[in-house]
Formats: structure tokens, C-alpha cells, sequence
């Protein structure tokens, strides 16, 4: 089967979706803290925004990984997992995304 760009293209919007992702839940949770400790909370709660951090971080991560995966034509269901993690992150480049990986399918290991 000849091989098209649609897998490297794939994961190329996937690893900018999960850039852009956890760039911006970073910046949400700063200005959150930020926010929390300015209407004065203490700072021994500081544990829970870590793990609210932590857990939106893994979105953009799977964004990230899949987009690796999508690259290299390796591990086709990661790629589509990760271009659905796109989606929820930002979404236009995670539609485009996993169009692209549905359609090149037949084209990973």
C-alpha cells in the first residue's frame, strides 16, 4: 500500500493539540492558586491543586503520545486514542486529527 502523509499530519496536530492543552490548564491552575490564595486560602490545600493539575494534565499527555505513535505509523489504536484526547483539548485540530488517523488506518504496523 503506498504510504500517504495522513499518519505523520495526524500526529503532528496531536502533539500541537496536547502542547496547547497543557499549556493552557497550566496556566488555568496558576492563576486558579494564584486566585485561592489572594481570597484567602491556605496554602496547606496546595496538595489538592496539584492533583487537579496532575489529573488534567493527562489528557494533553495521551494528546502527546498518541501524536508520537501517529508519526511514526506504530500502535494505530493510540494514535486514534490520542487524537480523541485531542479533541476534548482543542477541539478543531483534534477533529481534523482523527479523520486523518481513521483514514490511514491501513497504513500503521
Amino acid at each position: 500500500m503506498q504510504e500517504t502523509s495522513k499518519p505523520t499530519t495526524a500526529g503532528i496536530l496531536n502533539i500541537i493539540a496536547g502542547g496547547f492543552g497543557a499549556m493552557g490548564w497550566m496556566v488555568f491552575m496558576i492563576i486558579a492558586y494564584a486566585d485561592y490564595i489572594a481570597e484567602g486560602g491556605e496554602i496547606s490545600e496546595f496538595g489538592d491543586f496539584v492533583a487537579i493539575a496532575v489529573a488534567c494534565l493527562l489528557i494533553p499527555a495521551l494528546a502527546i503520545v498518541g501524536g508520537t505513535f501517529g508519526s511514526n505509523r506504530k500502535h494505530w489504536g493510540w494514535s486514534l486514542a490520542g487524537s480523541i484526547g485531542a479533541i476534548i483539548v482543542f477541539l478543531p485540530l483534534g477533529i481534523a486529527s482523527t479523520v486523518l488517523t481513521a483514514q490511514s488506518k491501513r497504513e500503521f504496523e
